[in-house]
């Protein structure tokens, strides 16, 4: 696997935990201690 794949991967899992947390994307960031902008990205 290469890099982009691994961060794409890292990412899809972030984005499961996110929608299943009930918390709005800005307070799932700011609690993970993620930007927004790369949420959205």
């Amino acid at each position: 696997m290469n890099s982009n794949e691994e961060k794409g991967t890292k990412w899809a899992s972030r984005i499961e935990d996110y929608r299943s947390s009930g918390l709005t994307a800005a307070k799932w960031c700011e609690s993970k201690g993620y930007k927004l902008s790369r949420l959205r990205y």
